[in-house]
């Protein structure tokens, strides 16, 4: 059975990541056959725990993970860390009483429980009871029922979550109502800044960008750009002084610093420095999000084929982002970095083995399985190696980000 792996952030007011739903297969036509959700959940958790480490999945952030009535009834919850899980109970399964009686359970074992695309009915109120959070589909539901939703639970402890929250307008729309917490991609998606001017640190940015991607790399002019910024100074320094990063030797200056790194390293790490500088207040999950698209794509070129590509493939993932975290068309962009033509056909959204792999990352992230397995069998992989792969990324991110 193929490995899972996607998962989708849930943010809260402030944009901080409070959690991650982790995505099966479900619904697909080669998704277990007959479709089983007992045991896709079944395999979630066995994936989670078993494999590869619920950490490594979520980086240690809350795990959101969809319960049948079977599941919940035979009591797997209660298995299940109290403080890294959240019981997200579908919303097929009916409130009869060995449903409720298993959700006290999990209540009394201080299990934190879910509804999972909550629509009133009031037989479910001694679930209601019991639940932390209520998860409220934007999709199915319109302004008034959004707002109806707000109003019924203003007095409880209950706290109500957006789903299907997939542009900015949506998120300023439902957080002015009253909700807590926040699903959907709507922080990663492009939006563009309505003035030319761009900011101080953009401008760093984008400098330090053109720089140390140039093929007649200057270390003597980045040094230059990262001395002008005082933010960039420091950020490079507490890297480059990290663990992280393998170095035992304190550095002592921008240029001791760029020499322990050496040409292949700074290219990448600046890249990430540069990118979380520009992020100002945006949030931490954007640049996570970069990172691991970065890492996956750096890791993919085994099975690609695409050897000694691994440094282009790390720049392709990480600045198909760059839009959206400069708040600028990539077209624009594109005009004031210095990049190869490959990794400038791929930002471009030109059909490339480069291009392959990023859209590979965004299928993971969007739980797309039938393009997944379709491109696991195109280039001879599995798509539990490739669940493997974006696994390390993960892991490799999370210890990277908020820089």
């Amino acid at each position: 059975m193929a490995l899972f792996l996607g998962r989708q952030p849930i943010l809260d007011r402030h944009q901080k990541t409070y959690g991650y739903e982790l995505l099966f297969r479900n619904g697909t036509e080669n998704a277990f056959g007959n479709h089983d959700p007992d045991q896709a959940t079944l395999t979630v958790i066995d994936n989670s725990f078993g494999h590869m480490g619920l950490r490594k999945v979520t980086g240690g952030k809350k795990a959101f993970i969809n319960f049948t009535r079977m599941l919940l009834v035979e009591d797997y919850g209660l298995l299940l860390p109290k403080d890294q899980v959240v019981i997200e109970v579908l919303e097929g399964v009916e409130p009869d009483a060995e449903v409720i009686a298993a959700c006290r359970r999990l209540k009394d074992s201080g299990h934190t429980i879910a509804l999972d695309d909550f629509q009133y009915r009031p037989e479910y109120d001694p679930l209601i009871e019991l639940v932390d959070l209520i998860k409220v589909d934007l999709s199915v539901t319109d302004e008034a029922g959004l707002r109806a939703m707000v109003r019924k639970f203003a007095s409880t402890k209950i706290g109500l979550l957006a789903e299907r929250v997939e542009s900015l307008d949506d998120f300023e729309r439902v957080k002015e109502m009253g909700y807590t917490y926040f699903q959907g991609y709507f922080f990663s998606r492009p939006v563009v800044l309505s003035s030319e001017r761009v900011p101080k640190s953009s401008v760093a940015t984008l400098q330090l960008l053109r720089a140390i991607n140039d093929p007649k790399f200057d270390l003597e002019e980045a040094e230059k750009i990262i001395k002008r910024d005082p933010n960039l100074t420091m950020k490079l320094l507490r890297y480059v002084n990290s663990v992280g990063i393998g170095l035992s030797a304190q550095v002592e200056g921008i240029r001791h610093a760029l020499a322990l790194l050496g040409e292949k390293n700074i290219r990448k790490w600046a890249t990430l420095l540069v990118l979380n500088t520009a992020l100002d207040d945006r949030p931490a999950e954007l640049m996570r999000q970069a990172i691991v698209r970065g890492r996956f794509c750096e890791l993919l070129a085994g099975p690609f084929n695409l050897m000694n590509k691994d440094q282009e493939l790390f720049m392709v993932g990480i600045l198909s982002l760059l839009d959206t975290i400069l708040g600028r068309p990539m077209a624009r962009l594109l005009e004031e970095i210095s990049v190869s033509t490959a990794i400038q056909a791929a930002l471009s959204g030109r059909e490339s083995p480069y291009r392959d792999c990023v859209d590979l990352a965004i299928a993971f992230e969007s739980g797309d399985w039938q393009f997944i397995a379709a491109s696991a069998t195109r280039i001879g992989a599995t798509e539990k190696s490739l669940g493997r792969i974006l696994a390390e990324a993960f892991q490799w991110a999370d210890e990277l980000a908020p820089v």
